[in-house]
């Protein structure tokens, strides 16, 4: 149901709003079928707890209600908050249908697979935006690659590339340690077995290689430092970060310092380091941002209020810092729900990854924790606003992280009884 349903939640209209009817049908449905329909099941239901992140996303839906009232142009912020009731229900439907091994595995990919629709569909709109990027570099070519202008409300000009990279950072270090975990993976000499690896090695590296050479058209320089510094923290040792370590501070360094920035044509056209540039050119937002939160603190201006605020404008739609634009929207309790289901999701990573009996949930969970991290520090100098129409990455790495974790605390259950 929600998967036909994903075009009108994606694409709200003001004068459709029967869609909306969905959430409690289902879960009215749900307590019909588990708890035979009685009023004590209903409540029973109600009281049990699916995550361990129930009690932060209660809070984030609590503000977004808040949201809902206070707004004047409800219209306006009907695309974010449908983005993101549509990714909570997304996410414990999951949950709640990836309870065995083969189901999380199935999972995984179909993650995998529309993080390549994903990247497609933004490499063929970004280049009709008119954001400077390397493809200007590469016209010939880019000649032969197809062009789309998607018109999306919002990107109507074609899609940004620092944006279409910030999407990215979520699945991208979970293919690149899929893959390295095939490829160093022991197999045997001579097995079907051993083949269908070789393949999935092939194909697991010929993605890898597609992703980065888009992250390299984007020019998106915040998602380069944010995936070397995730993809360095899951090095599987302490002898192999002190390995990577010199490689990535130089890697750093050379971008944020070596780099030059724009010229200043008031200071004597003086080249400035990169990072001297960029945070120079975010005080305005972060400064819109701050009078924002300072306004109401506690209820927030409403969901996608910001971008039409006069500081900002239609175009420039976020503080260019994911953690103070969602305490200028959703108020000081939406952040701290945010970062409390950050830093759940953070625990639920470490205990898969230190315990999971299972080799690929550990190492997806290593990927989908690096990949949360990338996006958490892409945030910090940009943002891909919660309720955005990719958000739904989000929400689908949240529930497969949760699902691994839940999966693993009830073979640890299984095996306590059974002892």
């Amino acid at each position: 149901m929600l998967a036909a349903m994903f075009p009108l939640f994606v694409f709200p209209k003001i004068d459709r709003a029967w869609p909306f009817l969905v959430f409690p049908l289902i879960w009215i449905l749900r307590w019909a079928v588990e708890e035979k329909g009685t009023a004590v099941g209903a409540l029973r239901g109600l009281r049990r707890r699916r995550t361990i992140i129930d009690l932060a996303i209660a809070l984030l839906a609590i503000q977004l209600f808040i949201s809902c009232l206070i707004v004047s142009n409800i219209e306006t912020s009907l695309p974010k908050i449908s983005g993101i009731l549509y990714g909570i229900l997304v996410f414990y439907a999951l949950v709640r249908v990836l309870k065995s091994r083969q189901l999380i595995r199935a999972g995984i990919g179909v993650f995998i697979a529309g993080g390549v629709t994903l990247t497609v569909i933004g490499m063929m709109g970004m280049l009709e935006s008119r954001e400077p990027f390397a493809g200007r570099l590469l016209t010939f070519l880019l000649k032969k690659v197809p062009h789309k202008n998607w018109g999306f409300k919002g990107a109507e000009l074609g899609l940004n590339p620092n944006a279409v990279a910030g999407v990215m950072t979520i699945f991208v270090p979970l293919i690149i340690v899929i893959a390295v975990w095939v490829l160093t993976k022991k197999r045997g000499r001579e097995s079907i077995l051993s083949y269908l690896q070789g393949l999935d090695a092939v194909i697991f590296t010929v993605v890898s290689c597609f992703f980065c050479f888009v992250l390299f058209l984007t020019q998106s320089v915040a998602s380069w430092v944010a995936l070397g510094i995730s993809l360095w923290l899951v090095l599987p040792s302490w002898k192999a970060k002190a390995v990577g370590l010199l490689p990535l501070a130089a890697f750093v360094f050379g971008i944020l310092v070596l780099l030059p920035g724009k010229m200043d044509q008031d200071a004597a056209k003086e080249q400035q380091p990169f990072w001297k540039t960029k945070v120079e050119a975010r005080y305005k937002w972060w400064d819109e941002g701050l009078k924002a939160v300072r306004e109401k603190p506690l209820t927030g201006i409403g969901v996608n209020q910001l971008r039409m605020r006069p500081g900002f404008g239609y175009e420039t739609s976020h503080a260019h810092n994911h953690m103070l634009h969602t305490a200028a929207e959703l108020g000081i309790p939406g952040l701290a729900a945010y970062l409390a289901i950050l830093m759940g999701a953070g625990y639920m990573c470490r205990e898969v990854w230190r315990k999971a009996t299972v080799g690929l949930m550990r190492v997806a969970a290593q990927g989908l924790g690096a990949g949360q991290l990338a996006h958490f520090i892409f945030g910090l100098g940009d943002s891909i606003p919660l309720g955005a129409k990719p958000g739904i990455f989000f929400w689908f790495s949240l529930a497969l992280i949760t699902a691994m974790f839940n999966y693993m605390k009830r073979q640890e259950l299984a095996a306590t009884d059974s002892d």
